[in-house]
């Protein structure tokens, strides 16, 4: 890591926290005093202890989301950040353009700022623009009063809360409280902060009197009339979606109260040694080359393994993670990796890669599993979401008996040179990392082995309808052709 980082450490008498930094900003931060730690591994407790989190805020919540959607989870939680907001505590929502804006756009934004709430998009890039657009802000980070956080796998949406009746993420996240925080605060301000992150501002009202209502042909008083609509319509519609309604609160309450029903397999405990790691800021292949911190300390770890789990919702192996699984494979560790059936997936384009070169690996040792897309026994399901497909979004990594990985952070080229990625690393718990490992075991049971070509073969359209299939052929080629981009 030499060559990408220059380090410069000093010791933190008061927390005993050791911290890296250049000249810009924080971007590796590791403790070897004890923290609180909760491992979530079902969504809606994770829900439910996110609302509680806001709600005993009494400083600042800061918050970092890849997608933030404005469904009956989404509602909830922004109404009780209005609520805070009015409480005086500051309130800062960071999300990515691309796939947030067509819920959360700036006429959304508009009526958050009048309620107290900042909101900023990361890289506002226009899509033509290729050479920039790619390069996302992956990021997911909770801070409430720098004092507790979330980092994980977790989006701001219904399927990420095992709520939605259509589609639901498997995923994992991790709550932590201790002096950590407060430098983990310090990157969300690194991205806040940044040039490429903005406030959007909406539309201005149309002005009758403008001259461009008489450009172009046609009526101007229809023209003037038409766009007025439009933006009071669109007013409307952003004032009306920022709330909760009754039957927002019910859906949530309801799966609130069947988590009360089951046993918990959240995992709580103390980790002895902590370290977080985040990519640093910037958009274009010149700040990657600098920026790129993450994924080579999961590399070395991974390198220095002794019996490795790798669940993650996708798995293309690009250049570098390839000489990582050579390694591991020539040292004959044991590894198993819980991914994305066709079935279960919510990327075909991935699931296609992975099918097309995943024969390789698993003939080199490698025990690969495909997750099924039915809950897991211990999920919070019931008539509404029973019919719902399930699929693997957890960013876990175990690398021995006693450290793990949980953060934002795919095993594929997108998250090795495009998106900005952080992960919290716990080491010296076999405690936690014994009971994330039965967790992960736990869903192992709910996947298909595949033991060989033959398997993957006879098993890859398991309960996949014919459109799908079709899509999978018609997506195949380009997919290979551009799999640096997934």
């Amino acid at each position: 890591m030499s060559k990408y980082l220059i380090f410069f450490i000093f010791i933190s008498s008061a927390f005993a926290i050791q911290v890296d930094r250049n000249d810009e900003s924080i971007y590796s931060v590791s403790s070897d005093e004890e923290h609180f730690v909760k491992i979530y591994n079902e969504g809606i407790t994770s829900f439910q202890k996110r609302l509680e989190m806001i709600e005993s805020a009494t400083k600042s919540i800061k918050l970092e989301s890849f997608i933030y959607t404005l469904d009956p989870a989404g509602k909830v939680f922004t109404e009780l950040l209005i609520k805070k907001a009015k409480e005086g505590v500051e309130v800062q929502v960071m999300m990515d353009p691309i796939v947030s804006k067509k819920s959360v756009s700036p006429y959304h934004i508009h009526e958050l700022a009048e309620r107290g709430i900042e909101v900023k998009y990361y890289n506002t890039k226009p899509i033509i623009l290729l050479g920039k657009v790619n390069y996302r802000n992956h990021r997911k980070l909770f801070v409430v009063d720098n004092e507790r956080a979330f980092v994980g796998g977790r989006n701001i949406a219904d399927e990420y809360f095992d709520i939605s009746p259509d589609y639901n993420f498997t995923d994992r996240d991790l709550y932590i409280e201790g002096p950590l925080v407060a430098e983990m605060a310090k990157t969300f301000d690194m991205f806040w902060n940044d040039k490429h992150a903005k406030t959007p501002k909406r539309r201005k009202r149309p002005d009758p009197n403008s001259r461009r209502w008489y450009m172009g042909g046609g009526d101007p008083q229809a023209k003037y009339d038409r766009a007025e609509r439009n933006w009071v319509r669109n007013v409307n519609k952003a004032r009306k979606e920022i709330w909760a309604f009754d039957e927002d609160e019910a859906i949530v309450n309801r799966a609130f109260t069947l988590a009360l029903s089951k046993e918990s397999q959240d995992i709580e405990g103390y980790c002895p040694q902590l370290k977080f790691v985040t990519d640093k800021p910037g958009i274009g292949r010149k700040d990657q080359k600098k920026q790129r911190i993450l994924k080579y300390e999961v590399f070395d770890r991974l390198k220095k393994g002794t019996n490795i789990y790798i669940e993650n919702p996708y798995f293309i192996v690009d250049k570098e993670t390839r000489e990582v699984l050579d390694h591991i494979s020539e040292n004959e560790v044991p590894v198993k990796v819980l991914t994305n059936s066709i079935h279960s997936t919510d990327n075909i384009a991935v699931a296609a890669v992975f099918n097309s070169t995943m024969g390789k690996w698993i003939e080199k040792g490698i025990e690969t599993f495909v997750y099924r897309a039915d809950p897991l026994d211990t999920t919070i399901a019931d008539e509404v979401t029973e019919g719902a497909r399930w699929g693997i979004h957890a960013k876990t990594f175990v690398f021995d008996e006693d450290s793990f990985m949980i953060g934002s952070y795919n095993f594929d080229p997108r998250s090795n040179n495009y998106n900005m990625e952080l992960g919290l690393f716990c080491d010296g718990s076999e405690e936690l990392t014994g009971g994330l490992v039965s967790n992960i075991e736990d869903r192992l049971q709910h996947s298909h082995f595949i033991d060989n070509k033959e398997t993957f073969k006879e098993l890859r359209f398991k309960n996949v309808k014919f459109g799908k299939k079709l899509y999978y052929y018609i997506a195949l080629i380009p997919s290979l052709l551009l799999d640096h981009l997934l």
